[in-house]
């Protein structure tokens, strides 16, 4: 019998009532394959995933095969998202089956979860030389049933690379590396020598045509490691005395200058483009073509999270109007149709949308040329306006509505200037508000499931998008996320790496959950003043420390975790964490920035632990390699080398604290708003030496300028 309908998971839920026997990931289904002899087939993937639903409509509910799939085989449904290491192992395998990796995920493996064939979406039917899923499953029954030590030794040779990955990761750790050793590297000028050379480096990676990184014809994703480290290095300030090394100063400046550029470019290519969702704000997963024209429809929280951030940080050091608006649009579309009443934020909306009773890739936020030319004459906007659009036809969506005809995807030609900036964004508007009253159009469904190392990155880049719209809700909103997170996934002893309807799951956090809950509580005490967010943040971190570090080790999961139970097979020891980016930055850079941002709430940024300390010497030794897989830890980097500078903020009118803060921002200070100076936060502390009154305070760690009471003080 098919065991997902108690499952709280939103993907689960959406094959429940599929002919297949699926189980969820756990004892019993590994049991099952033991005691029956069989082999184990396990498919995974995530909510808003449009090939996943694909494979679901074309195999998983054909009766015929889940004919062959409940005789001969134990099929477990893992959600991505609920069980990320589940799917990294399984990714990794998959990767060095077929040189490549993607959802849905294909997994046939021994009982003991030993992967001896993997690989992503197959057909129905024979294409592109590739078998039909029922093909596949034949062959393997056949080799089972036949030739089983072949499948073993396959296993054997997958698992052995499996493990290597593993003990590398190990190694980074605990070996010796290579290179200056950390006194150096912090304390001589070489981490910035280091820095220097690695953003050309890293530009070199561009693809020089539509910005970004990747292929002139596609797919291209939003690099954010990358553009973490980008922002954060060319806002780094880098004092060098007229006395001082002038040779380094300049290549400094120089590497400054191509880390702008890049920046600059791809924030530009990213928000013109049809990667971002002119009409209803947000960006989508990636696009499939090189020029940012086509999407891949899905949302993801993680993305907007991530982007909401960089345009966010990028747009208050510079006052760039374009990045500003995308700012503001992006972070009402996340409250708007993310945000859930109790506060937490949803995972995803999917790629496919009904439109007049039919599913569609897309078909909620694509136009055609007829529907804007109208909606701009019943704006009475200039008719030029209609020029500055871009986009490009959806393969197949007149097919199946006719309503689609001639729609294309929504993108700009060029920047606009704010005049056309206004106009555009007044169309959007107004097509945004017909749609969402049209009954022929509904929104895509949304995966309601909450994940906490995405929550706590939405609130961090809430907390910034809000200096620049003060007037919005934006830190009501990440407050209202932070409480959520704090009620319903820190528990007694541990994180919860999700929950549902506010009632956590028995999957506890990865590393980037603690970590990055740590750093959202950190960014909303910083913004607000409140002191309960220092001790949530605190509490968190002893958590983290008794869960997943200790003195010889960073572990990506708790051991004995429901995610990691039933690999051990493909591990063999803990599951080291590692320095290495994928799609969102590192669990391991994440560390680094939480406990610096932590130690500078002390009062304290020179505190150190050794994890950290060798985190950062193989990102600054080994970012000349592999630049963009080692963003965030470049990022991490970037913010330990400077100087540990904050403005204490208190006692100032709603206007004048914005302005401190903007000004902080944009001076290489961190601004911290004080309410009860003597409760609150070490550094803040220093603010109740103060007499009372307005008191805007800059320090260096514990040592403190003379205190002003105004912004125009500070200029």
């Amino acid at each position: 019998m098919n065991r997902l309908k108690e499952s709280a998971s939103a993907y689960l839920k959406q094959h429940a009532q599929d002919p297949v026997h699926w189980q969820q990931w756990g004892a019993e289904a590994f049991d099952q394959a033991r005691a029956e002899n069989k082999p184990v087939f396990i498919s995974i993937g995530y909510a808003a995933c449009h090939w996943c639903h694909v494979m679901a409509r074309e195999s998983f509910r054909d009766l015929d095969v889940a004919q062959i799939l409940n005789e001969h085989f134990v099929s477990i449904k893992v959600d991505r998202e609920e069980h990320p290491q589940v799917d990294e192992r399984y990714m990794s395998a998959t990767q060095l089956m077929t040189g490549q990796g993607g959802w849905p995920m294909t997994v046939f493996a021994l009982p003991d979860g030993q992967v001896f064939y993997a690989g992503t979406y197959f057909p129905p039917e024979p294409r592109n030389n590739q078998p039909s899923f029922s093909q596949l499953l034949a062959s393997i029954i056949h080799v089972w049933d036949n030739r089983r030590e072949q499948l073993e030794e396959s296993a054997a040779k997958i698992t052995a690379a499996l493990k290597e990955e593993n003990q590398l990761n190990q190694n980074i750790l605990t070996a010796e590396l290579p290179g200056p050793n950390v006194e150096e590297l912090f304390g001589e000028n070489l981490g910035w020598q280091q820095l220097a050379q690695i953003v050309p480096t890293l530009a070199k990676g561009e693809e020089k045509e539509h910005g970004g990184f990747g292929s002139a014809n596609g797919p291209k994703f939003p690099p954010h490691p990358a553009l973490n480290f980008l922002n954060t290095y060319t806002a780094a300030e880098f004092g060098i005395d007229e006395d001082g090394d002038q040779t380094l100063a300049q290549a400094f400046s120089d590497a400054r200058s191509i880390a702008s550029g890049l920046q600059q470019r791809l924030l530009d290519a990213m928000g013109s483009g049809a990667l971002f969702d002119h009409g209803n704000g947000g960006f989508f997963r990636y696009t499939v073509d090189g020029a940012w024209q086509l999407p891949h429809f899905e949302k993801m929280l993680f993305d907007n999270a991530y982007l909401l951030q960089a345009y966010a940080e990028a747009a208050l050091r510079s006052d760039n109007h374009f990045w500003t608006w995308i700012t503001r649009t992006t972070a009402a579309w996340l409250i708007k149709d993310l945000q859930l009443a109790h506060g937490g934020f949803a995972s995803s909306l999917e790629a496919d949308s009904e439109v007049a009773g039919y599913k569609v890739e897309g078909g909620y936020y694509i136009y055609s040329d007829e529907q804007l030319a109208e909606a701009i004459a019943a704006l009475n906007l200039p008719a030029e306006l209609f020029e500055v659009r871009a986009g490009v036809p959806v393969p197949e969506a007149a097919n199946f509505a006719s309503e689609l005809t001639g729609a294309k995807t929504l993108a700009l030609k060029s920047i606009p200037d704010q005049n056309q900036l206004t106009q555009w964004a007044q169309l959007m508007k107004h097509l945004a508000a017909e749609r969402e009253d049209d009954p022929t159009f509904l929104l895509p469904d949304r995966d309601e499931k909450i994940v906490a190392a995405w929550n706590g990155q939405a609130i961090i880049a809430l907390t910034q998008a809000h200096l620049l719209a003060p007037e919005d809700s934006f830190l009501q909103a990440a407050a209202a996320a932070g409480d959520y997170l704090w009620n319903s996934h820190v528990l007694e002893d541990r994180l919860a790496r999700t929950s549902f309807d506010g009632s956590a799951s028995d999957v506890e956090g990865i590393l980037a959950d603690y970590t990055q809950t740590i750093r959202a509580f950190a960014a909303l005490y910083r913004s607000t003043g409140d002191n309960q967010w220092f001790s949530r943040a605190s509490k968190v971190e002893e958590l983290l420390n008794a869960r997943l570090v200790d003195d010889s080790v960073i572990r990506e999961v708790a051991s004995g975790d429901v995610q990691v139970k039933h690999l051990g097979a493909l591990i063999e020891g803990e599951y080291w964490a590692s320095p290495l980016d994928d799609t969102e930055p590192s669990g391991a850079s994440r560390y680094v920035l939480a406990r610096h941002e932590m130690n500078v709430l002390r009062g304290d940024s020179s505190a150190e632990d050794e994890h950290t300390t060798r985190l950062i010497s193989f990102g600054l030794t080994s970012g000349t390699q592999v630049p963009t897989h080692l963003g965030g830890m470049l990022e991490a980097a970037v913010h330990k080398l400077r100087a540990p500078k904050t403005l204490l903020i208190r006692d100032v009118d709603a206007a004048e604290q914005i302005a401190a803060q903007r000004w902080a921002c944009t001076h290489g200070y961190v601004p911290i708003v004080v309410t009860e100076a003597d409760q609150a936060a070490p550094v803040a502390q220093q603010a109740a030496a103060v007499e009372a009154g307005p008191l805007l305070l800059r320090c260096t760690g514990m040592m403190c300028l003379a205190p002003v009471s105004s912004v125009s003080e500070l200029n």
